[in-house]
């Protein structure tokens, strides 16, 4: 097994071409532990001086999961649940329409043909059914089946 180099921290910093005090802060953020007056191992300055690659590449990645995470979080707090978006459509808007449609020829018929008020009544009932059949053919087969 191959010797460790040491120095002291002002020498490291001579080596470096950097100031002691940089070193010493860069030491400290790198949560590297030393004697003001002691011998500090090679792999221990390259780690503080330069960063540590694994170290940096797994901060990396969380903080860019963690953005994901809360962009997701985010977009899923923003969508409708297809279930929510489909009864509030059938209660809302497509029941209310097929009642208007049923009852559209009991209420038109007379002022379409008031001399045939029933044939008017018969014509637009077939037009409706139609209308609706065609609708209906439209859905999903899921859906037709409700």
């Amino acid at each position: 097994m191959p010797k460790s180099i040491s120095a002291t921290l002002s020498a490291w910093a001579t080596e470096l071409g950097m100031e002691s005090r940089t070193l010493a802060r860069k030491l400290s953020q790198a949560s590297i532990t030393y004697s003001a007056h002691g011998k500090i191992r090679a792999k221990k300055i390259v780690i503080a001086a330069a960063g540590d690659n694994a170290v940096e590449r797994a901060r990396l990645l969380k903080a860019q999961a963690d953005a994901q995470e809360h962009e997701n979080k985010t977009n899923d707090e923003n969508w409708l649940q297809r279930a929510e978006v489909e009864s509030f459509m059938t209660e809302h808007i497509i029941l209310p329409l097929r009642q208007r449609l049923l009852a559209f020829p009991n209420e038109h018929d007379a002022k379409c043909n008031p001399h045939d008020p029933q044939l008017a009544n018969t014509v637009l009932t077939q037009a409706i059914d139609e209308l609706l059949k065609l609708c209906l053919e439209k859905l999903p087969e899921k859906r037709k089946e409700n």
